[in-house]
C-alpha cells in the first residue's frame, strides 16, 4: 500500500540518537524511510553538534553492525561531516576513514565543505554526495558551483528557503534533489547564527558548554516569538506544496528521544496534521503558506503572522511558559574560565564550566585540543579524566588531561582523584558522573 509521502515521491531522512532501539523501530515505516543520518567517530571529525555519543573507541566497535542493521532493513545510512570547514592537513585521514565506512555499508556522506566534498567524491566515487544546510547553499549560483565542482547530488536546503517554491524549483532544475528540514526550533533568521556556528563549526566539536549557552540565550526568543516559525518550518499537512519540487523530509533531533523521533516519522508519513510539536506545540492554518510564500518578509508592515498565529493558537502562551521552564531569559555565557593550580606535563589546563537546567557541560582546553565531559557520557582527546571533589567529597567538576610521563598521577590532593581511560576505575568514572547527573537534576 502506497503511503501519502510515498505517493509525492518524498522518503523521510532520520536522525540517529545513539539508542541501539531506534533504528530496529523504524522498520515498521518501510519504504518511507529513505537513510537515517549518522555522525562518524567524534575524535575523527565533528558534525555541526556537541557530541552525545560514547567514546569514540565504543563509537567504532557499533557502528558497523548499526550500519548493517539500517542497510538489513532497507534504509539506508548516510555518514555527516558537516563542519563548516576542513583543515587540509587532516583530508586524508577522513578519507581513508571514509573509505572504510562505504565499505561497512555507509550509501552516503554529508559535508558542509566544499573542499571536503572533493576529497570524498574522489575517495568514495560510489558513494552519493549531500550539501549539508551548513553550506548555505540559498541560490542557484551556490548550487551550479556545487554541481560543477563535486557533482553534489542531494542538496539540504537553508530553512529560509523551505516556503519559497519558486526558489527551490529553479534550484531543482539544475537536476539536483533537495531536502528540506521540517521540525528544528531554532530562530528563522537567528541572531546568534554567526557566532553559534563557530561555537559548533570547529572541526572536532565535542563540547557541550558553548551550545548549551546558546541555547539559553535564544531560547526565550523562540518562545515569545513563535509566530516567526511560520516562514521556515512545515507542520505535516503542508508537504503537499513541495511535490514534485523536493525529494526528502529532514527530521531534526539528534539528540532528542526515540520517541519523539518515531512520533514525528508517523506525523510525517501520514502528511494529515496541521501542528507542530516544536516549542510547546502550535497550529498552522492552511492559507498561511501561500501568503507566506508570496510574502515579501516586511513583517512590520505586514503583521500577517503574528496575527495568523495568535487566532490559531490562543492559548500558546501558556504552552510556550511550559516550555520555556523557569529560566528567567537574557543573554548568557558561561563563567570565566579558571586555571587549575598546577601545570601538568604536556600544557596547561584551563577548565571552564557551565551547568544548564539538568546537567553541567564542562569545556576544556588541552595542549590545544578540546575536550569535554558530559554526565552520562565522556567524551575525551586526552588520557586521563579527572573529577574534582569538594570539603564533602562531593563531585562538583570535572576535568581531562594528557597522560603524564609513566602513566602516573600528575596532580594529586585530597580533593581530586584521577582515572585513566580503559583503567579498571573507568566505571566509577561514569558512576560518579551519572550521581552527579541526578543531584543536579533533583536541584531546584
Amino acid at each position: 500500500m502506497t503511503t501519502p509521502l510515498q505517493s509525492m515521491g518524498m522518503k523521510l531522512a532520520v536522525p540517529y540518537n545513539h539508542d541501539p532501539a531506534l533504528v530496529p523501530a523504524l522498520g515498521a515505516f518501510g519504504r518511507d524511510i529513505g537513510e537515517i543520518f549518522v555522525p562518524p567517530p567524534p575524535d575523527l571529525v565533528g558534525t555541526f553538534r556537541p557530541w552525545t555519543g560514547p567514546p569514540a573507541d565504543e563509537y567504532r566497535r557499533i557502528l558497523p553492525a548499526l550500519i548493517r542493521e539500517a542497510r538489513d532493513l532497507g534504509i539506508d545510512v548516510n555518514m555527516v561531516m558537516n563542519v563548516s570547514y576542513m583543515p587540509f592537513a587532516v583530508h586524508k585521514k577522513v578519507a581513508e576513514y571514509a573509505k572504510q565506512a562505504v565499505d561497512m555499508g555507509v550509501r552516503w556522506f554529508t559535508p558542509a565543505d566544499l573542499n571536503l566534498a572533493v576529497v570524498l567524491r574522489e575517495a568514495c566515487p560510489s558513494a552519493g554526495i549531500v550539501a549539508s544546510t551548513v553550506a548555505d547553499i540559498s541560490s542557484v549560483t551556490r548550487a551550479r558551483t556545487w554541481i560543477r565542482g563535486v557533482g553534489v547530488d542531494r542538496i539540504v536546503v537553508p530553512r529560509l528557503l523551505n516556503k519559497r517554491v519558486s526558489k527551490l524549483r529553479a534550484m531543482a532544475s539544475l537536476g539536483v534533489d533537495l531536502e528540506v528540514i521540517v521540525n528544528e526550533s531554532c530562530i528563522p533568521a537567528c541572531p546568534y547564527y554567526a557566532a553559534h556556528s563557530q561555537a559548533l563549526g570547529g572541526w572536532k566539536t565535542t563540547d557541550q558548554a558553548e551550545s548549551k549557552c546558546f541555547e539559553h540565550n535564544c531560547r526565550p526568543i523562540r518562545a515569545r516569538e513563535t509566530w516567526e516559525h511560520y516562514k521556515t518550518d512545515m507542520v505535516p499537512a503542508s508537504a503537499f506544496h513541495l511535490e514534485g519540487v523536493v525529494t526528502h523530509l529532514k527530521l531534526a533531533g539528534r539528540d532528542t528521544p526515540t520517541d519523539s523521533i518515531l512520533r514525528e516519522v508517523a506525523r510525517f508519513t501520514a502528511l494529515e496534521s496541521d501542528a507542530s510539536l516544536q516549542l510547546g506545540g502550535y497550529v498552522e492554518p492552511a492559507d498561511v503558506w501561500d501568503q507566506v510564500d508570496a510574502c515579501d518578509r516586511n513583517c512590520e508592515a505586514c503583521g500577517f503572522c503574528p496575527e495568523a498565529f495568535a487566532a490559531a493558537n490562543p492559548d500558546h502562551a501558556a504552552s510556550a511558559a511550559a516550555w520555556i521552564g523557569p529560566d528567567p531569559g537574557g543573554v548568557r555565557s558561561p563563567p570565566p574560565p579558571t586555571e587549575v593550580s598546577e601545570d601538568p606535563p604536556g600544557g596547561q589546563v584551563q577548565l571552564a564550566s557551565f551547568t544548564g537546567d539538568r546537567a553541567a557541560a564542562i569545556g576544556l582546553q588541552v595542549g590545544g585540543h578540546l575536550a569535554s565531559i558530559r554526565i552520562t557520557d565522556v567524551s575525551y582527546e586526552a588520557d586521563a579524566v579527572i573529577v574534582g571533589l569538594d570539603g564533602d567529597g562531593e563531585a562538583v567538576t570535572c576535568c581531562a588531561a594528557p597522560r603524564s610521563e609513566g602513566g602516573t598521577a600528575f596532580l594529586e590532593t585530597e580533593n581530586w582523584r584521577v582515572w585513566y581511560r580503559g583503567s579498571r576505575l573507568w566505571p566509577e568514572l561514569q558512576e560518579a558522573l551519572e550521581d552527579l547527573g541526578k543531584r543536579l537534576e533533583s536541584t531546584p
